[in-house]
C-alpha cells in the first residue's frame, strides 16, 4: 500500500494510514491480519514505517497486539492512534 499512499500524498491529499484488522475487507472476523499478534512485531513495525515513509500524516492501529503497538509507537514520528491495540493516543510533533 505504500506506493498508493505515496501517490495520494503526492497529489496533496492527507492520508491517515491503517495497520491491523480490516473487517471491511474480510467476510470472516476470525481472519488474522498481519501485525495483530506479538510474534508479528517485525511485520507490523516495518509496515508502519512504510506507511510513514510514504507520507501518511497519522497511523491507526486496529486490533494489534500491545507489544507490536509499543514498537510502532517508539519508531514513528507521526501520531499513532489505537482501536483495541493496547495503546493510548500518542502525538508527536
Amino acid at each position: 500500500m505504500a506506493d498508493k499512499i505515496k501517490a495520494i500524498t503526492d497529489a496533496g491529499i492527507v492520508v491517515f494510514g491503517h495497520i491491523g484488522h480490516t473487517p471491511q475487507s474480510s467476510a470472516n472476523w476470525a481472519v488474522s491480519s498481519p501485525g495483530t499478534h506479538a510474534g508479528d512485531c517485525p511485520t507490523g513495525a516495518s509496515g508502519s514505517l512504510a506507511v510513514q515513509g510514504a507520507g501518511a500524516h497519522a497511523l491507526l492501529v486496529e486490533a494489534v497486539a500491545p507489544e507490536v503497538t509499543a514498537v510502532i509507537r517508539q519508531r514513528l514520528t507521526i501520531p499513532v492512534y489505537g482501536i483495541g491495540a493496547g495503546c493510548l493516543v500518542t502525538v508527536s510533533f
